[in-house]
Order: structure tokens, then C-alpha cells, then sequence
């Protein structure tokens, strides 16, 4: 089935988000020193890595932690290892790779297994927008006229998603921060484990994060390694608790799925709002007459082999001739990187045919990297109001990803250069002008709330 392949597709996309770049470079495979070889145990030798080769590689390892502290970790993290399970090395060196303070700049294992469920990370809780038919009830209503089951991951081995208080540390958003992780919770333990700059892109991670074996055990939030409860809470406020196993990914295809918004397969996807229906294209764009406005859906800076962004923006602009652009939305918030200057046709076109138009650019914590790059050219050079939620990562930020294979297998990525695009900022994130965010209200019931909030902006 088409969802089935798009669903295994998104999942193992989630997970390189963690080692994005703006320019990623296929590593090599990273040999130790011959005088060391077959004489340390391959986690040994991703620690001689830290230690000895990417303080040379890095642009500025010690930008978040002294030289003298940077090491002393090191050696914290040896004593750590050494009677500890695979997963849980993992881990400890994820949580040190994490401290630097680079999103980047990221330790990580191939996600080979993973909970059978899809998961999305909403403004007011994580939720279920896919599961095996033998759970339906977690996303479908069986009724006259069957619906969301908007059903909210509450906890994980009775341990909670978010901490109970976590609605009183809120920002004025409602967004979940990170004061809210200072009692136990799953987040918070992420949150030392997940490379990142701010929250924004903890809980852009979080929805592989929470599916994935390997990272649960390591982190001691699960007590095996093929299972977990979830406990769930339903809109009525009834809770129910479910035992899972993990499954291989490469079997996701071949399984029963169910999705929220459709019951019927293949799921009709142009039921879905445009951010959602084309996630998987590099681009797209919809021109909607009633606004005279034209958008841009943007997901990732790379050209398709078939169909070159340039080739696109001109088929865009001459499908249009003779119809009034007075407003354009250029959507980033899927957009987590690639190389920054593919987007330069589309600014070509700003300059001239367009500029008269009304520009908006449309953000969130997916926004990355290149993508977070690009939002803040169009904002400067074109006068564009940002709408939706804060970026994933700074304006100014360390980012040219190179990456390679370590002797445990597991990929080590850092940057290689710093970006200023905002001379002498220092947030932790590019914030909208407009905020807004899609609640699980709106999500449901197939409403982009951002999209419509631009469109009340021109009446």
C-alpha cells in the first residue's frame, strides 16, 4: 500500500533529522590509529574519537564547554561505560555528545526496530495519528460517521510523557518548556539525550524518539528491549494502558496500519491539509484564487532528479499568468535542511514578477538548518512576516554537517562552520511576528490553524 511505504519512509526520516545538516557529506568509515587496533573495544574507540579527533574536526568544540571541562568529561564517561549494556553506552555518550551544545553535532545508532504506532507533537500533547488495526481504537471512532479518535500518549512504563506541572511552567504559547522537566518525565530525559539548542527541536525529535527500542532501554525508561506499556488518555478523560513489542522497521509496509484521518486503504490523502497531504514532496505549491495568494510548500533544500526547484518556480509563475498574486506563503515549517542556496529561483522571482506581493513565511520547530537559514533571508530581504512557532535551532548557529562511521558502528556528525544570520542576536530561535500553532483540535478535524490565520490577514 502507497501509506504504508510513506509511513516506513517518514519514521526513518525522523531519524536522520538527528543527524541533519545544512550540507550533509556522506563519512567514510573512521579507522583507528594502527597502534591501537583490535586493542580497544569498539565503544573504547568511539570514545578515542571524542576524545583525540573531534576537537580537531569540530569548528569550535569547546564553544559551550571549557577545554579542561570537555575532557574531564571524557574521562567521566570512560568510568561510566565500562560495566554498562550496549544501549546504555549509547546513550551516556549521546548525553555527552548532547552537552556541547550543537544540534548538529550528534552521536547516533540505526534505528533497526521500532514501536508499531505513529506519533505527532502537538502544542498541548503527543498523539496518535496511526496504529495497527488490532488498536483502533486509538485512532479511529467507530460511529455513524467515523472520526479522530484524538487519543494523547500521557506515559511510558508509568512514567509521564510531561511532568504533571508541566502546564504551569508553560510559555505564553503553551508550548511545553523546559522548566517543566525538572521532575521526572520522559521529556525531560530526552531532553539530555537528544542533541538540540532549544525545546523546539526536543519535541521535533521526540515522536521517533518515543517509538524507538533501543533509545528507551538505553535512557532505563523501558525495562526491555522488544516491549513497553503506553498508557493513553481519550478525550472523555479515561485512560487505558497497552502492552506493546517492537517490530523491524523493514516490516512496517507489510503491516495492518490505520490512519486518523481516513478508514479507508490507501488512506485518500487529499483529505489532509497541504503541510501534511504533499510531506513527502521536496516542493509544491497551490494557488488559491479567493486570496489571490499563491503558496509554497518548501519540505527540504535539495533538488528533485525529476524536477530541477528552478524548473518549478518558473512552472509555478507561468501556470499563473494572468491570475492576481497579491500574497505569497512560503511554508518551512517540514523543512529541516539541505543546502541553503537551492531556494535562490524563488528569491529571483520575489525580486522581480512578484514584488509587489505580500510575503509570508511560515515556521515552526522543524525549521532547521538550511530551512531556518532560508527563513530568515526571506524575512530580511524581503520584508516577510514569519508566522507559526519558534525555529529548531538559532539564527546564529554552528552548522556544513560532516559525519562518520565509528568502530561501534554508530554515526558521529559535527559541524564544520559557524553561520551569522543575524548579527549579534543570541536567541535560542527564530520567533514568528504572528504566533501560532496547530492545537490537536484543529489538527484532527484537518485545519491548518497557521494557514487560516494568514488568510484572516487579508481580509
Amino acid at each position: 500500500m502507497q501509506f504504508k511505504k510513506i509511513f516506513t519512509l517518514i519514521l526513518l526520516i525522523l531519524l536522520l533529522i538527528i543527524i541533519s545538516s545544512c550540507v550533509l557529506q556522506p563519512g567514510p568509515v573512521y579507522h583507528l590509529p594502527a597502534d591501537l587496533a583490535g586493542k580497544l573495544e569498539p565503544w573504547q574507540g568511539d570514545i578515542y574519537f571524542l576524545e583525540n579527533v573531534l576537537p580537531n574536526l569540530h569548528k569550535n568544540i569547546y564553544h559551550s564547554l571549557t577545554k579542561e571541562k570537555y575532557h574531564q568529561n571524557i574521562q567521566k564517561l570512560k568510568e561510566e561505560c565500562t560495566d554498562l549494556e550496549p544501549e546504555q553506552r549509547w546513550v551516556k555518550i549521546r548525553e555527552f555528545t548532547t552537552s556541547i551544545g550543537d544540534a548538529h553535532t550528534a552521536y547516533s545508532s540505526i534505528m533497526t526496530d521500532a514501536f508499531p504506532l505513529n506519533l505527532v507533537v502537538l502544542k498541548d500533547g503527543v498523539f496518535v495519528t496511526a496504529s495497527l488495526e488490532e488498536h483502533r481504537n486509538l485512532v479511529r471512532i467507530k460511529e455513524e460517521n467515523p472520526t479522530a479518535a484524538e487519543v494523547e500518549l500521557i506515559a511510558i512504563n508509568g512514567i509521564p510523557i510531561f511532568s504533571p506541572d508541566s502546564n504551569k511552567h508553560s510559555d505564553n504559547s503553551g508550548v511545553y518548556s523546559l522548566k517543566a522537566a525538572e521532575t521526572v518525565s520522559v521529556f525531560s530525559i530526552l531532553t539530555s539525550i537528544l542533541s538540540h539548542e532549544n525545546e523546539g527541536y526536543v519535541r521535533s525529535l521526540m515522536s521517533s524518539a518515543l517509538l524507538d527500542p533501543q533509545l528507551l532501554y538505553g535512557a532505563g525508561i523501558i525495562s526491555s528491549r522488544e516491549a513497553c506499556e503506553m498508557t493513553f488518555r481519550f478525550p472523555g478523560g479515561e485512560s487505558e494502558t497497552i502492552y506493546f513489542e517492537s517490530r523491524k522497521l523493514i516490516t512496517f509496509k507489510d503491516l495492518n496500519w490505520v490512519v486518523f484521518y481516513d478508514d479507508t486503504y490507501p488512506a485518500d490523502r487529499t483529505l489532509l491539509p497541504p503541510y501534511l497531504q504533499y510531506s513527502k514532496d521536496m516542493y509544491r505549491g497551490v494557488y488559491y484564487p479567493s486570496e489571490k495568494l499563491l503558496y509554497i510548500l518548501y519540505n527540504s533544500c535539495k533538488n528533485d532528479p525529476e524536477h530541477s526547484f528552478s524548473n518549478f518556480i518558473s512552472k509555478q509563475y507561468s501556470d499563473l499568468e494572468g491570475h492576481p498574486i497579491d500574497n505569497v506563503v512560503v511554508d518551512l515549517r517540514n523543512n529541516s535542511g539541505g543546502d541553503s542556496r537551492i531556494i535562490k529561483p524563488l528569491y529571483s522571482l520575489l525580486y522581480n514578477e512578484l514584488s509587489q506581493s505580500r510575503l509570508f513565511i511560515i515556521i515552526g520547530p522543524n525549521t532547521f538548518s538550511s530551512g531556518l537559514m532560508n527563513a530568515v533571508e526571506l524575512s530580511q530581504k524581503f520584508n516577510g512576516i514569519l508566522v507559526g512557532s519558534p525555529t529548531g535551532g538559532k539564527p546564529n548557529h554552528y552548522g556544513e554537517v560532516r559525519s562518520t562511521q565509528l568502530p561501534s558502528g554508530n554515526i558521529i556528525s559535527w559541524s564544520t562552520n559557524y553561520f551569522i544570520m543575524i548579527p549579534g542576536d543570541n536567541s535560542d530561535a527564530l520567533y514568528p511576528d504572528l504566533p501560532v500553532e496547530n492545537e490537536s483540535a484543529d489538527f484532527f478535524a484537518l485545519k491548518d490553524s497557521v494557514l487560516e490565520t494568514i488568510f484572516l490577514q487579508n481580509r
